[in-house]
């Protein structure tokens, strides 16, 4: 694998961090939830209940209750009472009755919602999009279809039961739950979810249909052209923390990212969460006190991949992370 010829991209981006005074930035992505007013149908009861969560959801709560994130467990214990225990989930408080499930984290203070009401059942995912757009990603687990989008600065997970025949219209909801979109804290798995949408040939928050072989033409349909007069086969999109490479053929070859909820990974959790890199390269000569860790991976077609993590040497801080397909001229 030849990375030399990315060097000099590298010393220009680290540079613009460390001008920027080190901190990415903590501005919510444009790619966050916008509620489509037309063509809804606004007499639809599932409809109104999409809108209803996603109103809660931008201040951090779930329908059926007034706790949002970051309340602490003794508040919660002290209004509802006791909770259902399960000695299997010594840090979740289940209240059945209420179809509610709160997650705490070391401080004793929530940092996931979970919502298991019956009204969901009446929602097809067919109405969560026609509601809130394309999800931000999705993917099956233990038999569920999960979508998930941006509310302001939290995250929605939405779960569908997967019926034989895989109809978006037969999909129905199950769950949701909610988790805060830049607290690394409550997001364990961040290094995970990277790399489930790299085996994808995507990077989490990215427009369904924007990826590794996205026309160029479908980009800028996704996205628009850059508005900072980058031109060339890098595309500067700083709006999204994102910037794009485009191949000889006008597609994209190389993912950006340099999101501030990367900012906060440590290169430690990486390797703990997604296992060993491929291999560590030192980049210190290009740029002080960073190496980049590369993952060596398949997406869903079998297409050779790598997945990038730069980061600093010193602080273990991750500093971007890249997906990239190395052309044959390379």
């Amino acid at each position: 694998m030849n990375l030399k010829k990315r060097w000099p991209y590298l010393i220009l981006l680290v540079s613009a961090f460390a001008f920027a005074g080190c901190d990415i930035g903590t501005a919510p992505s444009e790619n966050q939830i916008k509620v489509i007013d037309s063509p809804v149908d606004e007499s639809s009861t599932s409809i109104k209940t999409v809108k209803e969560i996603v109103q809660l959801a931008r201040v951090g709560k779930v329908i059926n209750s007034d706790f949002s994130i970051r309340t602490e467990k003794a508040t919660i214990i002290q209004k509802w009472g006791q909770p259902v225990e399960d000695p299997n989930y010594p840090d979740v408080l289940f209240y059945t009755k209420r179809k509610i499930e709160f997650s705490v984290n070391d401080q004793k203070k929530v940092n996931r919602i979970s919502c298991d009401d019956p009204r969901l059942e009446q929602i097809p995912l067919t109405d969560v999009i026609q509601t809130m757009g394309n999800p931000m990603d999705e993917y099956t687990e233990d038999g569920k279809h999960v979508v998930y989008y941006q509310a302001g600065n939290y995250q929605i997970y939405f779960g569908f039961e997967v019926p034989d025949k895989k109809d978006s219209n037969n999909l129905r909801m199950t769950y949701y739950y909610i988790v805060p979109m830049y607290d690394i804290n409550t997001q364990t798995d961040l290094a995970t979810t990277i790399l489930r949408s790299a085996k994808k040939g995507t990077l989490p928050y990215l427009p369904k249909d924007l990826g590794i072989g996205t026309s160029k033409k479908l980009l800028f349909e996704l996205w628009g052209e850059p508005k900072d007069d980058s031109s060339g086969p890098v595309l500067m999109y700083e709006k999204y923390h994102t910037d794009i490479s485009l191949g000889s053929v006008d597609k994209v070859v190389e993912i950006t990212s340099y999101r501030p909820d990367y900012k906060k990974l440590k290169i430690d959790q990486v390797i703990k969460e997604i296992g060993k890199p491929t291999e560590i390269n030192d980049t210190s000569k290009d740029a002080p006190n960073t190496a980049a860790a590369t993952y060596t991976i398949k997406d869903q077609y079998g297409q050779e991949n790598h997945l990038f993590f730069l980061h600093n040497t010193k602080t273990k801080q991750v500093i971007y992370v890249r997906l990239y397909r190395e052309s044959k001229e390379d």
